[in-house]
């Protein structure tokens, strides 16, 4: 590859990326409904005509940025819970290092709980649109552990999955709605006892 393509690509990769976070920008704060196209565009200070040149329309914008978010998040929360040895403890790691990173960055939490919950025409346009997909998988996978490890009693991993995420949203979606009336630590803390009886006395 010549230094030159190396470079264009370089430069495609930068102008995709400056999209994608303008448009977790905007539609965190105006809503996919109320955002057109072209203010996306402005905020990444590109041509509105730009945006077509990486995503079919608005509707496939949101798709990749939402999916993409989530991988990349995924993949940071798995290197900051790594260091626990236990599979149970990263379990519990992962529900708070994930309210932890979302709550940095007010855009991200209100573009995760807001534009995750889309119309049926959109989840029929767009079926594999599912941005926890790889967290139930990573989350079944550690459960799944913590069950052969006996640190968990042997509940199924799916129902346990959905419980677990079904937590992080949550609490996400409490914060967002009014952060002044959440006490997140405090209900982080009564979360993990919760989840100690209830997966194994002592275990965490």
């Amino acid at each position: 590859m010549t230094l030159a393509k190396t470079n264009k690509n370089a430069v495609k990769a930068d102008k995709r990326k400056a999209l994608i976070d303008a448009a977790i920008e905007v539609f965190a704060e105006k809503g996919y409904s109320n955002t057109v196209v072209a203010e996306v565009a402005a905020v990444a200070n590109v041509a509105a005509g730009t945006v077509y040149l990486y995503f079919e329309n608005k509707e496939d914008l949101l798709y990749q940025a939402m999916q993409e978010m989530m991988r990349e998040t995924l993949f940071k929360l798995k290197k900051k819970i790594a260091k626990e040895e236990r599979a149970v403890d990263k379990l519990f790691q992962l529900i708070v290092k994930h309210v932890e990173f979302f709550t940095k960055d007010p855009n991200l939490a209100r573009f995760l709980v807001l534009e995750l919950r889309q119309s049926k025409e959109f989840y029929n346009r767009y079926p594999n649109f599912n941005p926890y997909a790889d967290y139930l998988e990573y989350v079944q996978s550690l459960i799944k552990q913590s069950i052969e490890d006996k640190t968990t009693l042997p509940y199924d991993p799916v129902s346990l999955s959905f419980l677990l995420i079904g937590v992080m949203d949550m609490m996400l979606t409490q914060w967002v709605i009014n952060p002044e009336k959440i006490n997140l630590p405090k209900i982080t803390d009564e979360v993990k006892q919760i989840l100690n009886y209830g997966m194994g006395p002592g275990q965490i």
